[in-house]
């Protein structure tokens, strides 16, 4: 028996079904409440050109098309003519299912990147401060910006310091638009959508005590992929203690290895200041300049370690002399003052008083905080700014000196005894207590690297942990200590890096800490100056041959003036009392047996390979007018016997 259809019942039932599907399966363009252009997939939604998900939008695109062709073929075959009602909708809902099943879901919020820093495109109308109170208005009349900033949600943001308790009060032409008390030495930090402010606005900021604002800056959605950036720098650690014989921190150890790591890498400096300024910097203390000292001469205490300002930097007192140490040099750009000409919003959180004002080392971060405490008081501080910048292109400098401060614990009878006659249970004994504070502080570094992960924002950051120097324990003649000496184990530190496009790795190529810095301006596809591009490690990392790097490791803290070269094979060490050593770290990695007097052709040759270096350094400074670079006449005169200056 023939059965007559009825083609407009037909149409209609199809008709229906299709537009079912439709708006389950077909991608169309709609205003998220970001004001983003987005894919909606039945519940789940992809951003056009969100960083991080060109990959995973790619694999979504494709599942949708694969869905689309089998829509396409379910009408050639006239489904809707010859099966009944049930079986169309049980085939809709698997078609369905099938889509949201394999259709994974991402995040879509909007990256924000930095447009504009707002202290050159405002107007301080009015300050005023009294015993109890301090405010500042600030005219937005002078912007520039607002023409040309055209997305809906880009947001003004200011963030406050309190040196204790503060109430910060922040109005809008008069209104109060928020206020907040927060704790002392906490950050405050908050957000103004530039669609609510006009050009007649006047912003306020009034705080109940001495409570500073930093340069709030403008953020806009960015347009280009770049990775975030996490720099996690462990004061004092040794590389032993990260992939070596003593793997004191097993957690960091275990994100270390999802990158590449370098066994044979050197701090630039055996303390923390120049040290940590080449991190930051990319070029070595010679040229920096911060850390260099000058002997001021006797001082009535033994030790005064409580910095004080200088002419140039600040004073300290050591081993009953006074020293001035220099600030970074105006000349030298820091990384993020290049990261924040890109867009990077940066902070750097550290609990060292060697890198405050007026040294210079965190010139440009949007945020330089030195928090109470240890880390303990660092870590949810660093979380919290991490959480609270997860949709902003960040650059985040996070110091660590946990394990800076073991000595304190060596008891007093240990102290007593001259390091040559520690017996084997005593040396273990100092050894325990430095891992004591590397396993404190491995859970610092895992909590702060499990929390990103768990929120998505590690899968699009490149992070760095690293030492800015070592340490001695129970060798080279003392207990504990470091900066009065160049030996490897107060040189050596860890140094690994892992993030998108980072094969886990093991490299053995000898690097200083000075690569750091060109290595993440070309993940963050930063132009670099060409002195830096040719200390780049992304090439080694991504599995290209490297060659050792020469380097100099130099600025003592105290005692005679040292330092050592890296050369091939070769370490050459200017040392205390114009005493010159000679190494051959190849055949005696550990460097202690000087082969000077049998390799005196090698010997004379570093030595004025690093003459030449120091007085290029000096001479560079002194270029760059750098304030108390002078040459002495001791200086030119020593140049001129070795032929560098007077044209021979």
């Amino acid at each position: 028996m023939r059965v007559e259809h009825d083609s407009r019942t037909t149409s209609r039932r199809r008709v229906k079904i299709e537009a079912r599907l439709r708006n389950v399966v077909t991608p169309r363009r709609e205003s998220h409440p970001r004001q983003e252009m987005v894919e909606v997939l039945g519940d789940r939604v992809f951003v056009i050109g969100r960083r991080g998900n060109v990959d995973e939008l790619a694999r979504q695109r494709k599942r949708i098309h694969w869905h689309r062709r089998l829509l396409r073929r379910m009408e050639a075959i006239s489904i809707f003519r010859y099966a009944d009602r049930v079986v169309t909708r049980f085939l809709v809902a698997v078609v369905v299912g099938s889509v949201l099943f394999l259709a994974r879901g991402v995040d879509a919020s909007p990256q924000l990147a930095v447009a504009r820093r707002f202290a050159d495109h405002c107007t301080v109308c009015s300050t005023a401060t009294s015993k109890n109170r301090s405010a500042t208005a600030v005219s937005l009349r002078a912007f520039s910006w607002r023409p040309q900033v055209k997305a809906q949600n880009a947001v003004l943001r200011f963030s406050f310091v309190a040196g204790g308790d503060a109430t910060i009060t922040i109005r809008q032409s008069g209104n109060v638009i928020s206020a907040k008390e927060i704790d002392g030495g906490v950050t405050f930090e908050t957000e103004v959508s530039i669609a609510k402010l006009s050009r007649a606005d006047v912003l306020s900021f009034e705080t109940n005590r001495d409570a500073r604002w930093l340069d709030p800056v403008i953020l806009v959605p960015a347009t280009d992929p770049r990775p975030n950036i996490l720099i996690i720098c462990v004061d004092t650690l040794r590389a032993d203690r990260l992939g070596g014989s003593n793997n004191a921190m097993p957690k960091t150890r275990k994100w270390m290895q999802r990158g590449a790591r370098f066994t044979r890498a050197y701090a630039n400096a055996p303390w923390t200041l120049p040290s940590i300024t080449t991190i930051l910097t990319g070029v070595v203390p010679g040229i920096h300049n911060a850390g260099r000292r000058t002997d001021l001469g006797p001082a009535p205490k033994q030790y005064d370690l409580r910095p004080t300002p200088g002419k140039a930097g600040y004073r300290l007192t050591l081993i009953g002399r006074t020293y001035e140490f220099r600030r970074l040099s105006p000349a030298v750009p820091t990384l993020a003052e290049m990261l924040g000409e890109a867009g990077y919003y940066t902070a750097a959180l550290h609990q060292n008083g060697y890198l405050d004002f007026p040294i210079d080392s965190l010139r440009g971060f949007d945020l330089a905080y030195h928090y109470p405490g240890m880390g303990e008081s660092g870590t949810p501080r660093a979380l919290d700014w991490l959480a609270k910048n997860r949709n902003t292109r960040f650059a985040m400098f996070l110091h660590y000196i946990d394990v800076h401060q073991w000595p304190v614990e060596i008891p007093q009878e240990l102290r007593a005894i001259p390091e040559p006659k520690l017996t084997a249970e005593q040396r273990a004994k100092l050894g325990s207590l430095y891992d004591k504070q590397c396993a404190i502080t491995d859970d610092y570094i895992d909590r702060v690297l499990s929390e990103l992960d768990q929120a998505g924002a590690l899968a699009n950051t490149i992070v760095v942990i690293t030492s800015d120097h070592g340490e001695a324990i129970a060798e080279y003649g003392r207990l504990d200590g470091h900066g009065a000496g160049v030996q490897e184990n107060i040189l050596r530190v860890p140094l690994g890096f892992f993030g998108p496009g980072i094969k886990p790795s093991t490299i053995d190529t000898r690097v200083s800490l000075r690569s750091i810095v060109p290595t993440l301006l070309d993940y963050a596809r930063v132009p670099a100056r060409a002195e830096l591009t040719q200390r780049n490690m992304r090439p080694v990392i991504e599995g290209r041959p490297g060659r050792d790097r020469d380097f100099v490791s130099e600025f003592v803290l105290y005692g005679d003036d040292q330092a050592a070269m890296y050369s091939g094979r070769w370490k050459y060490v200017d040392g205390e009392e114009g005493k010159e050593f000679l190494y051959d770290v190849h055949a005696d990695p550990a460097a202690l047996n000087d082969v000077g007097a049998a390799n005196r052709e090698v010997l004379d040759r570093l030595h004025r390979a690093f003459r030449k270096q120091q007085i290029q350094e000096l001479e560079r400074l002194k270029a760059q007018r750098d304030e108390g670079i002078t040459l002495t006449p001791e200086t030119v005169e020593s140049l001129r016997s070795l032929g560098y200056l007077g044209g021979s």
